[in-house]
């Protein structure tokens, strides 16, 4: 069982120093993984069946973008034979390790491109706060 510690959220949400602190920071951080994963997870599930062949199709897109980079070039897995049977082909699929390594890559690809993307949107946003910032005091002022 998880203990609790003498500094948690609920606790720092009375400080009312909080805006100077951390926090805000770790309620980002936990905002946009639980966006991420459910935007992650929303795509596995409405793509279960394909997602072993798109995410093999993604993986050789990479191993080509590696090779630009001037890495050696990874082995692809072999192509189906033609005459094995549509449930055959689904078996190989579904038992290769390779497959399963290719999901994971693309599912923790798609969290930290999100995540990327969210946190330039944050710094953006932060960046045009700031730059308007002065003249929002000195309207204040007046």
């Amino acid at each position: 069982m998880f203990t609790s510690s003498k500094v948690d959220a609920l606790t720092v949400l009375r400080r009312p120093h909080l805006l100077f602190s951390i926090w805000p920071l770790r309620f980002l951080a936990y905002e946009i993984t639980s966006i991420a994963l459910a935007l992650a997870g929303s795509v596995v599930l409405l793509t279960l069946f394909v997602l072993p062949r798109w995410a093999l199709l993604l993986a050789a897109a990479e191993h080509r973008r590696d090779r630009i980079l001037g890495y050696p070039a990874l082995p692809s897995p072999p192509p189906p034979a033609s005459s094995d049977s549509f449930a055959s082909q689904l078996h190989r699929l579904y038992t290769d390790p390779a497959t399963w390594r290719a999901v994971l890559s693309l599912v923790l690809s798609l969290l930290f491109g999100l995540a990327q993307f969210v946190l330039l949107t944050y710094c953006f946003a932060v960046t045009l706060f700031t730059l308007y910032l002065p003249d929002q005091v000195a309207h204040y002022q007046r």
